[in-house]
């Protein structure tokens, strides 16, 4: 990558990388404002093609930076609702819903921060913003939604919660 534009005059003794990191999360943010507060009347235009598939090539990277991903996260909510019909004041359907979603699953599973109540907490709420986008989730997408986000409310098959109030060992 061209890293001497970006680390010339800077002085931080090897700290590229972290700048780098931090200058993918601010674009990764912008995004996700340019989304939410571009006119009603250009945004449905744009979102696939100018917005999403650019952060695509960021999000989808091997390896992502604690901060890349919390910003992603982030990005994808206000997408998420300056979609919405109630922003939009018209239906519309995302195309990429549910490539978008099931990236989230990806951000909240997996990487040495997988377990961080933060990529958890941003996450959750990034699914249910899109998950309320039209048209409704097709079984296939719910599941994998299920699959990954299950665990984290030690969710199992067959009402296994039935009788024992969640564990812990009581008295």
């Amino acid at each position: 990558d061209d890293d001497g534009a970006a680390t010339s005059g800077g002085g931080g003794g090897g700290s590229s990388g972290g700048a780098k990191a931090a200058e993918k999360a601010t674009c990764m943010l912008c995004y996700g404002y340019v989304a939410a507060y571009a006119p009603v009347s250009l945004i449905t235009s744009r979102i696939d093609v100018h917005i999403i598939n650019t952060m695509n090539t960021h999000t989808e990277a091997p390896k992502i930076t604690a901060a890349v991903k919390d910003a992603s996260i982030k990005a994808i909510d206000l997408i998420g609702k300056a979609m919405h019909p109630s922003h939009l004041k018209q239906a519309y359907a995302l195309k990429q819903r549910d490539r978008l979603l099931k990236q989230l699953c990806t951000f909240m599973t997996s990487g040495a921060d997988h377990a961080s109540p933060q990529v958890r907490v941003l996450g959750l709420n990034a699914v249910a913003t899109l998950a309320r986008l039209a048209p409704p989730l097709d079984e296939d997408t719910e599941q994998h939604l299920v699959d990954a986000i299950g665990p984290f409310f030690d969710v199992r098959a067959g009402g296994a919660s039935a009788g024992g109030g969640g564990g812990g060992g009581g008295g």
